[in-house]
């Protein structure tokens, strides 16, 4: 089966479906690398669509990217930068479109750092020599 990858969305909604319309479904695993929040103005609508799809096809892959990394970190301890960076005006999308943020939080969790097989490793960024790079609790992983 043929991979068909598309890289960081950031809320940009429909450049991602106008992605999609490229994607053959029946001949190719869908990878998406991570990203799919922070910037555009479209965050939950994007957020949604990635889950539809996801339940409708098996053959698709959401990776977690470094910004889902960030919103995890926030929401789960309070910390880093997301929230003044780019946490505002996300949450202020999923108050306008009444959409629960902390349910998308946990699909987020769930996201898998990368996808592979036995050709190819896809991940949102690169690997780090580092024997932790794979650790998300670690400041050398993700």
């Amino acid at each position: 089966m043929n991979l068909f990858i598309i890289g960081d969305v950031h809320g940009c909604y429909h450049t991602f479906r106008s992605l999609l319309q490229y994607w053959e479904p029946e001949h190719e695993v869908l990878i998406q690398l991570g990203d799919l929040i922070d910037r555009g103005n479209y965050v939950p609508e994007t957020i949604q669509l990635a889950r539809e799809l996801q339940q409708k096809h098996s053959n698709i892959v959401f990776l977690k990217g470094n910004h889902e990394g960030l919103a995890i970190e926030y929401f789960d301890h309070n910390s880093g930068n997301w929230y003044e960076r780019f946490g505002k005006k996300v949450l202020w999308q999923y108050q306008l479109k009444e959409r629960d943020v902390k349910a998308d939080m946990d699909w987020f969790k769930q996201m898998p750092l990368y996808w592979e097989n036995e050709n190819i490793f896809v991940s949102h960024a690169g690997i780090s020599n580092s024997p932790h790079c794979m650790d998300e609790q670690s400041r050398e992983g993700i």
